[in-house]
């Protein structure tokens, strides 16, 4: 069996904080590797940071990082609204660890079902970053050509999700990463404090790369949830990680049954039996709000049976 220890790197704030867990929790069960786990720590309360000390993860370590604060992060989060401060950390990953010259960085709204060392031992060769692009069957956004028109990216540009990335540490270091991307975060914030517009992290990574600096990955690696795509593709590409970017399982709102009801618990279903394995179990279902469960699910599951009954009563 390889031995090599695999550095896995997630960021988030209290608020996601078990949610991370949960994506932890998904990599120990579904693979027999040695996993180095870093948690960049963006504001995880004291008493969560205690429940994540005592976790019992095996034969893999995992190391809170505590973050300072940085102006210009706090301030395009404060711009984009919906995207918190947490979500552009990553961006100091070369730097936060110089002994490291490879590593995975996960979102933490991913849940993975396979072994995460298959992701692992792709050879990056002179790329900076391996990325799964969101070609328009496997997007869960229509609006990416909107973004490229407004950030001046070129449109025959292939967008990339950055939820999952096989980082060349040493190469980007080289490059100057860190510097570049946090140089364009003070130009965009600039640019765009009057406008009100939404800067996801993303965003910036793809304003940043070109197609050729990356190695395009299988898309099983970074599978986006959404109804329109994903259930005809899922079985065709076998997914590693399923990544919640639109739909939450965790709080089930009524746009997660927008005509998908059962694809949808069939995938939600990873998140709520991997949740019940971090110390978090008793939350797993904190956040839901079940009358809006309940009139989804008579909406799409058992309304369309009534009027059907109702229709041959007629007849």
């Amino acid at each position: 069996m390889n031995e090599e220890v695999i550095p896995v790197i997630l960021s988030c704030d209290d608020k996601f904080v078990r949610h991370a867990a949960c994506t932890i929790a998904s990599i120990v069960k579904n693979s027999q590797r040695r996993y180095q786990f870093y948690l960049l720590d963006c504001g995880i309360s004291e008493v969560n940071k205690q429940k994540l000390a005592e976790w019992d993860l095996g034969k893999n370590t995992l190391k809170v990082m505590p973050m300072g604060k940085v102006e210009a992060f706090e301030r395009i989060a404060t711009l984009s609204g919906f995207f918190p401060p947490a979500n552009f950390y990553r961006l100091l990953i070369p730097e936060l660890f110089p002994e490291l010259n490879k590593a995975i960085y996960l979102d933490s709204d991913i849940v993975v079902v396979g072994d995460l060392g298959d992701l692992w031992d792709i050879d990056l060769g002179d790329k900076l970053m391996g990325v799964v692009y969101m070609d328009p069957t496997f997007s869960a956004c229509d609006e990416y050509d909107e973004f490229k028109r407004r950030y001046q990216i070129p449109l025959e540009r292939r967008y990339f999700n950055n939820g999952v990335m096989l980082m060349n540490l040493e190469a980007l270091r080289t490059f100057g990463f860190t510097d570049k991307l946090s140089n364009l975060i003070v130009k965009v914030c600039s640019e765009a404090s009057n406008k009100g517009v939404c800067v996801p992290c993303e965003l910036l990574f793809n304003k940043t790369f070109d197609n050729e600096q990356l190695l395009e990955l299988d898309p099983k690696f970074n599978f986006v949830i959404n109804c329109t795509y994903s259930k005809q593709l899922a079985k065709r590409v076998q997914p590693v990680c399923w990544h919640y970017i639109c739909y939450k399982p965790w709080t089930l709102r009524e746009r997660s049954f927008s005509g998908c009801t059962f694809f949808m618990f069939c995938t939600f279903r990873h998140y709520y039996r991997y949740a019940k394995c971090t110390p978090w179990k008793d939350e797993v279902y904190k956040d839901i709000k079940w009358p809006v469960v309940v009139k989804m699910l008579w909406k799409w599951c058992f309304q369309p049976v009534e009027i059907f009954v109702k229709q041959r009563l007629l007849k």
